[in-house]
Protein backbone atom coordinates (compact mmCIF):
# COMPACT_ATOMS: atom_id res chain seq x y z
CA UNK A 1 0.00 0.00 0.00
CA UNK A 2 1.47 3.33 -1.01
CA UNK A 3 1.35 6.45 1.88
CA UNK A 4 -0.87 8.31 -0.63
CA UNK A 5 -3.62 5.77 -0.69
CA UNK A 6 -3.93 6.35 2.36
CA UNK A 7 -6.00 9.36 4.03
CA UNK A 8 -6.95 10.47 7.80
CA UNK A 9 -10.15 11.43 6.10
CA UNK A 10 -12.75 9.42 4.71
CA UNK A 11 -10.80 6.03 3.92
CA UNK A 12 -9.84 5.60 7.20
CA UNK A 13 -12.52 7.71 9.77
CA UNK A 14 -15.23 6.38 7.07
CA UNK A 15 -13.53 2.86 6.02
CA UNK A 16 -13.92 3.87 2.43
CA UNK A 17 -11.73 2.66 -0.23
CA UNK A 18 -8.36 4.15 -0.67
CA UNK A 19 -8.49 7.10 -3.48
CA UNK A 20 -6.22 5.39 -6.28
CA UNK A 21 -8.89 2.65 -6.11
CA UNK A 22 -11.93 4.60 -6.13
CA UNK A 23 -10.60 7.28 -8.82
CA UNK A 24 -11.26 4.41 -11.84
CA UNK A 25 -14.90 4.46 -10.76
CA UNK A 26 -15.22 8.27 -10.76
CA UNK A 27 -13.86 8.08 -14.34
CA UNK A 28 -15.58 4.88 -15.00
CA UNK A 29 -18.75 7.28 -14.19
CA UNK A 30 -17.71 10.08 -16.10
CA UNK A 31 -17.70 7.99 -19.25
CA UNK A 32 -21.06 7.09 -18.78
CA UNK A 33 -22.28 10.60 -18.18
CA UNK A 34 -20.49 11.86 -21.52
CA UNK A 35 -19.66 8.67 -23.71
CA UNK A 36 -18.38 10.10 -26.92
CA UNK A 37 -15.45 12.51 -24.39
CA UNK A 38 -12.12 10.40 -24.17
CA UNK A 39 -11.61 8.69 -21.45
CA UNK A 40 -8.13 9.44 -21.30
CA UNK A 41 -9.16 13.56 -21.27
CA UNK A 42 -10.60 12.97 -17.98
CA UNK A 43 -8.60 13.23 -14.37
CA UNK A 44 -9.99 13.46 -10.75
CA UNK A 45 -8.40 14.67 -7.44
CA UNK A 46 -9.73 14.55 -3.96
CA UNK A 47 -10.73 17.42 -2.56
CA UNK A 48 -10.94 18.77 1.43
CA UNK A 49 -14.29 18.11 2.31
CA UNK A 50 -15.10 14.48 1.24
CA UNK A 51 -15.48 16.04 -2.50
CA UNK A 52 -14.00 15.17 -5.64
CA UNK A 53 -12.97 17.30 -8.21
CA UNK A 54 -13.30 15.45 -11.98
CA UNK A 55 -12.03 17.55 -14.96
CA UNK A 56 -12.16 16.97 -18.85
CA UNK A 57 -10.50 18.33 -21.76
CA UNK A 58 -12.77 17.14 -23.94
CA UNK A 59 -16.32 18.03 -23.10
CA UNK A 60 -17.91 21.33 -23.11
CA UNK A 61 -14.77 23.17 -23.27
CA UNK A 62 -14.29 26.50 -21.64
CA UNK A 63 -11.94 28.94 -22.86
CA UNK A 64 -9.31 27.62 -20.81
CA UNK A 65 -9.91 24.34 -22.68
CA UNK A 66 -10.92 22.65 -19.63
CA UNK A 67 -14.29 21.73 -18.10
CA UNK A 68 -14.58 21.33 -14.10
CA UNK A 69 -16.80 19.27 -11.96
CA UNK A 70 -17.73 18.22 -8.31
CA UNK A 71 -18.38 15.03 -7.77
CA UNK A 72 -20.60 14.99 -3.98
CA UNK A 73 -20.89 11.99 -2.49
CA UNK A 74 -22.98 11.21 1.25
CA UNK A 75 -21.04 10.11 3.60
CA UNK A 76 -24.15 8.77 5.43
CA UNK A 77 -26.81 6.37 4.69
CA UNK A 78 -29.79 8.68 5.50
CA UNK A 79 -28.32 11.42 2.65
CA UNK A 80 -30.95 12.23 0.53
CA UNK A 81 -29.51 13.62 -2.98
CA UNK A 82 -32.87 14.24 -4.30
CA UNK A 83 -33.43 16.57 -1.50
CA UNK A 84 -29.94 18.43 -1.74
CA UNK A 85 -30.86 18.67 -5.71
CA UNK A 86 -34.10 20.17 -5.20
CA UNK A 87 -33.05 22.64 -2.64
CA UNK A 88 -30.21 23.78 -5.28
CA UNK A 89 -32.77 23.87 -7.65
CA UNK A 90 -34.84 26.60 -5.40
CA UNK A 91 -32.35 28.40 -3.78
CA UNK A 92 -30.87 29.03 -7.73
CA UNK A 93 -34.24 30.47 -8.96
CA UNK A 94 -34.38 32.84 -5.97
CA UNK A 95 -30.92 34.40 -7.48
CA UNK A 96 -28.61 33.63 -4.73
CA UNK A 97 -25.39 31.82 -6.83
CA UNK A 98 -25.32 27.75 -6.44
CA UNK A 99 -23.59 25.49 -8.15
CA UNK A 100 -25.63 23.57 -11.63
CA UNK A 101 -26.48 20.25 -11.11
CA UNK A 102 -25.58 18.01 -13.93
CA UNK A 103 -26.58 15.10 -13.08
CA UNK A 104 -27.31 13.20 -9.80
CA UNK A 105 -28.63 9.26 -8.63
CA UNK A 106 -30.20 8.42 -5.31
CA UNK A 107 -29.66 4.76 -6.01
CA UNK A 108 -26.72 3.10 -6.15
CA UNK A 109 -26.73 1.90 -9.45
CA UNK A 110 -24.24 3.29 -11.18
CA UNK A 111 -20.44 3.30 -12.31
CA UNK A 112 -20.10 4.58 -8.16
CA UNK A 113 -21.76 2.21 -7.12
CA UNK A 114 -23.15 4.56 -4.66
CA UNK A 115 -25.47 7.95 -4.37
CA UNK A 116 -23.71 10.75 -6.10
CA UNK A 117 -24.30 14.58 -7.94
CA UNK A 118 -22.20 15.74 -10.20
CA UNK A 119 -21.96 20.07 -9.89
CA UNK A 120 -20.27 22.32 -12.21
CA UNK A 121 -16.92 23.70 -10.59
CA UNK A 122 -17.53 27.39 -9.73
CA UNK A 123 -14.15 28.90 -9.80
CA UNK A 124 -13.13 31.21 -6.72
CA UNK A 125 -11.87 30.56 -2.97
CA UNK A 126 -14.07 29.46 -0.19
CA UNK A 127 -15.10 32.06 2.07
CA UNK A 128 -13.98 30.18 5.42
CA UNK A 129 -10.45 30.21 3.79
CA UNK A 130 -9.92 33.45 3.03
CA UNK A 131 -12.35 35.19 5.82
CA UNK A 132 -9.43 35.78 8.24
CA UNK A 133 -6.98 37.58 5.99
CA UNK A 134 -9.95 40.05 4.76
CA UNK A 135 -9.83 43.85 6.06
CA UNK A 136 -12.75 45.25 7.87
CA UNK A 137 -14.69 46.95 4.92
CA UNK A 138 -14.34 43.55 2.98
CA UNK A 139 -15.85 41.69 6.18
CA UNK A 140 -19.04 44.63 6.11
CA UNK A 141 -19.29 44.17 2.31
CA UNK A 142 -20.16 40.02 2.81
CA UNK A 143 -21.85 40.61 6.34
CA UNK A 144 -24.38 43.27 3.89
CA UNK A 145 -24.22 40.38 0.55
CA UNK A 146 -24.84 37.60 3.24
CA UNK A 147 -27.51 39.97 5.06
CA UNK A 148 -29.59 40.43 1.26
CA UNK A 149 -29.64 36.55 0.75
CA UNK A 150 -31.21 35.70 4.12
CA UNK A 151 -33.71 38.20 3.60
CA UNK A 152 -34.89 36.80 0.31
CA UNK A 153 -35.05 33.80 1.70
CA UNK A 154 -36.87 35.08 4.91
CA UNK A 155 -39.55 36.62 2.71
CA UNK A 156 -40.33 33.22 0.57
CA UNK A 157 -43.76 31.86 2.09
CA UNK A 158 -45.85 29.14 1.16
CA UNK A 159 -49.40 28.00 2.35
CA UNK A 160 -48.25 24.63 3.49
CA UNK A 161 -45.56 23.13 5.51
CA UNK A 162 -43.46 20.67 4.20
CA UNK A 163 -39.52 19.98 2.35
CA UNK A 164 -38.70 20.65 -0.96
CA UNK A 165 -38.82 17.87 -3.39
CA UNK A 166 -37.82 17.43 -6.73
CA UNK A 167 -40.33 16.02 -9.24
CA UNK A 168 -38.87 13.70 -11.66
CA UNK A 169 -41.71 14.15 -13.80
CA UNK A 170 -41.26 17.92 -14.71
CA UNK A 171 -37.98 18.54 -13.36
CA UNK A 172 -39.29 21.15 -11.05
CA UNK A 173 -39.34 21.73 -7.30
CA UNK A 174 -42.46 21.10 -5.07
CA UNK A 175 -43.15 21.42 -1.03
CA UNK A 176 -44.34 17.87 -0.51
CA UNK A 177 -46.20 17.33 3.34
CA UNK A 178 -43.22 15.84 5.64
CA UNK A 179 -45.22 12.17 5.96
CA UNK A 180 -44.05 11.61 2.10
Amino acid sequence: SHSSDRSDSSSVVYQHEPFTIFCSRILDLAASNWPDSDVNGFCAERLSGGGFFASSASHDRTSAGETRYIVRIPRFDSAKVDGEVAVLHFVGRIAIPVPTVITFDKTAGNALGLLYMIQNWIVGTDLSSCFPGLNHGQKASIARELSAIFRQMLEIRSSTGGRLVLDSEKGAVRIAPLSQ
